[in-house]
C-alpha cells in the first residue's frame, strides 16, 4: 500500500485516535493506493487495484475499499468492501 493523501473530509475530529485502544492507527487515516494479488486454493491468482479510504467512525477506524477486480480469464469487476477496526 501507498499512501496519497493524509487527509480525509470524513474524519470524524471528535474522536481522538491518539486514545485509540490499537495503538498507531491513526497512522492510517487518509487515501492509500492498493495493489492486491489474490491467491486461491487453486492457485487462480486475481488481482485487486483501487483505493482505501481510512476514516474514523465515532470511536473505530472504517476501511472502505474500491476498486477493480480482475478474474484469472481477465474479466474486470468492480469490487469494493469496508472493515472496521
Amino acid at each position: 500500500m501507498s499512501q496519497t493523501s493524509n487527509q480525509s473530509p470524513r474524519i470524524n475530529t471528535a474522536c481522538n485516535p491518539v486514545r485509540d485502544p490499537i495503538t498507531g492507527l491513526h497512522n492510517f487515516v487518509g487515501t492509500w493506493h492498493l495493489d492486491r494479488t489474490i491467491l486461491q486454493p487453486n492457485e487462480d491468482e486475481f488481482v485487486f487495484k483501487g483505493v482505501a479510504d481510512f476514516t474514523w467512525l465515532e470511536n473505530r477506524l472504517m476501511d472502505q475499499e474500491t476498486g477493480v477486480a480482475t478474474v484469472p480469464n481477465g474479466i474486470e469487476l468492480q469490487a469494493e468492501r469496508t472493515y472496521i477496526w
